[in-house]
């Protein structure tokens, strides 16, 4: 009987603080694990490409705030995005620059658009001068990897011209092996779609031999194509490559494709967090194309923008993590994550009749008392009196009696004065 009254007394103290102990056990797990190492898996484009550059810079940054990146190059970038969607896969982020349907890749968020980029098309001098795409019939085109967006959005484009595979010949090369064969001669046209500021298109712009250009109906095209993906027109500025050459020689009209950052869904708020402003740092700076601030947003891409990243763009850093230290702050914000679903699940429950956990929490405690007075009044039955700790017990019992009594005695008045 002892024992049983000791287990029970026992039991109601552990029992005293379980709420606090819980919620400081799940914020202790929650900065634990946002202070454990974490590595960032980035699928990027080709080396050399702006994928694969970008990458390389949010690697360096992350570095810094403490969060591994690791970089896994890839000619078909829309391998990455696959990758992403995979919920079993360990790439964690990728870029698209071609269209991708939310229904296809539900797993996948994405954080906002970082450039747009145009659509390039360069010649070589000894090939017949054209400005309408549809002149290049017969001729030898490098358009990139086949499931690249280069290639994606060249196919698509020299489509609605009427040139296909079956009255040109395509070349399905890697962004390097597509310059060198241009450079060689080995193909006639090649369409290179990367930012305006990549070291690789200034480069052809500039070389012997070489043309941009100028798609006279971009904007037509653009128009027509835009359906399903996020498609725009730049004017590219006469001698912004060479301004001592003037090349170009006159303004340019080019496409564009606008290109997001995807993550997966579920990756962790600390690490996007970080990422977003990883983003902010090296992309909202002004630059060839675009004006400061002009760049990441919210709108422009083709799947579904991340909670986190929408508050982001709208408000930049919530409190927590201006102010905390991002691993406190993550732990606290992961916590809120966890409690947010059981306060509206709570009403629900009880919509539906099902006790409350603070009824279990109280249904407990009251029967634990109950378990120690009954042992109480055995022990009193036998030997006539209780021992020291039972009397003392015994006085504490009562005197929280006494409070819930009193509790439920003003509740009572607080009734009475109400109309029936």
């Amino acid at each position: 009987m002892r024992f049983t009254a000791t287990l029970a007394h026992f039991a109601q103290r552990l029992l005293g603080y379980p709420l606090i102990g819980i919620g400081l056990l799940i914020i202790a797990i929650a900065a634990w694990h946002s202070m454990a190492p974490q590595e960032l898996v980035i699928a990027s484009g080709p080396e050399g490409g702006y994928f694969h550059t970008t990458a390389l810079r949010y690697r360096a940054l992350l570095a810094e705030r403490g969060i591994k990146a690791r970089v896994l190059p890839e000619e078909n970038t829309l391998l990455g995005l696959v990758e992403v969607n995979k919920l079993d896969s360990h790439v964690d982020m990728a870029f698209v620059a071609q269209r991708a349907d939310a229904h296809t890749y539900p797993n996948v968020r994405s954080l906002g658009v970082i450039t747009d980029e145009p659509l390039f098309v360069f010649r070589r001098t000894q090939t017949p001068r054209f400005s309408r795409l549809a002149d290049i019939k017969g001729m030898r085109i490098a358009l990139g990897p086949r499931d690249s967006g280069s290639y994606q959005l060249a196919t698509e484009v020299l489509r609605a011209y009427g040139v296909t595979e079956d009255n040109a010949v395509f070349h399905t090369r890697g962004l390097g092996e597509s310059v060198e064969a241009l450079r060689k001669g080995e193909v006639d046209v090649a369409f290179i779609l990367q930012p305006l500021e990549q070291p690789i298109v200034a480069e052809l712009a500039t070389t012997p031999g070489l043309e941009l250009v100028d798609v006279i109906d971009a904007r037509a095209t653009s128009r027509v194509l835009g359906a399903g993906r996020n498609m725009g027109v730049v004017r590219i500025p006469q001698g912004i490559f060479d301004l001592r050459r003037n090349l170009p020689a006159t303004d340019l009209t080019l496409p564009t494709e606008a290109v997001s950052v995807v993550v997966k869904a579920n990756m962790d708020p600390g690490v996007l967090h970080h990422l977003l402003e990883v983003m902010q740092q090296v992309h909202g700076v002004s630059n060839l194309d675009r004006e400061a601030g002009s760049y990441p947003r919210s709108v422009g891409g083709q799947l579904p923008l991340h909670p986190i990243a929408e508050s982001f763009h709208r408000a930049g850093l919530p409190f927590l993590y201006r102010h905390l230290p991002f691993a406190a702050a993550n732990g606290i914000f992961q916590l809120f994550l966890l409690v947010l679903p059981l306060t509206i699940l709570g009403p629900v429950l009880s919509f539906l009749g099902v006790p409350s956990p603070l009824w279990f929490y109280k249904e407990t405690k009251y029967r634990l008392w109950l378990v120690e007075l009954r042992t109480m009044l055995r022990m009193h039955a036998l030997h006539g009196m209780l021992t020291g700790r039972q009397q003392r017990r015994l006085t504490a019992l009562r005197q929280l009696l006494d409070q819930q009594a009193l509790g439920l005695e003003r509740c009572r008045q607080a009734a009475k004065l109400l109309p029936p």
